[in-house]
């Protein structure tokens, strides 16, 4: 995959599930934290889990159960002694268990294969044009930048190819910086066919099997 803003490969990846996973991590960890009195007071509801004991501890902790959770959950395992992975839902698969599966990343190798003209340029323009201008900029390159590197990174440790489908544009349009294909949705397959999103979550679930990674 080679060197990503001066870091190689194992660290991109080390670096991307922990940095990834902190935010939700830190929320997570404040809905567990015991209530106060005044807060069992102001809500009947806080006090349902009050005497729920947390007494579980690993390196990393993922939320969720969709695609981008078992994606990170991977990434994780590589690089962290214990992983643990929490759904809170009765259906595993988050979202991602009845979507259709198409990603919607910039600049990958999927656009070029397709013959696709783009460029991070017209990217910034969409994206800045489809949300009123509202966009936080260093999120917007980070996604930019970064999400191809993904697309990679999963394609190479799941022995997926992805395409980009042409019934698929920006979901925005007309606007400036829209192209109508390669942006939108890209769809996996592997050596049997095209992969529905359960099925790319039901590969991507038997991957971190191993000592030290756990799923509730």
């Amino acid at each position: 995959m080679g060197e990503i803003k001066g870091m190689g490969r194992r660290d991109f990846l080390k670096t991307a599930a922990l940095s990834g996973l902190a935010l939700g991590g830190a929320a997570a960890l404040t809905g567990c934290a015991p209530s106060t009195g005044a807060e069992k007071g102001a809500s009947a509801n806080a006090s349902a889990g009050a005497d729920v004991a947390w007494d579980k501890e690993v390196d990393v902790l993922v939320i969720g159960s969709g695609t981008g959770a078992f994606a990170a959950l991977v990434a994780a395992a590589k690089g962290a002694e214990s992983v643990c992975l929490v759904e809170k839902g009765a259906m595993w698969g988050g979202t991602a268990a009845t979507s259709g599966g198409g990603l919607a990343v910039p600049l990958t190798y999927a656009a070029t294969d397709a013959g696709i003209t783009d460029s991070k340029e017209e990217v910034v323009k969409y994206f800045t044009n489809a949300t009123d201008g509202r966009v936080d900029q260093a999120v917007l390159n980070s996604f930019i930048d970064n999400g191809s590197t993904f697309i990679d990174w999963i394609s190479e440790e799941m022995g997926w190819k992805f395409a980009a489908s042409p019934l698929f544009g920006d979901y925005y349009e007309p606007m400036d910086g829209w192209i109508p294909m390669s942006r939108g949705s890209l769809g996996a397959a592997d050596a049997s066919g095209s992969l529905s999103a359960a099925q790319m979550w039901d590969q991507m679930s038997l991957r971190p099997v191993q000592p030290g990674v756990r799923l509730l």
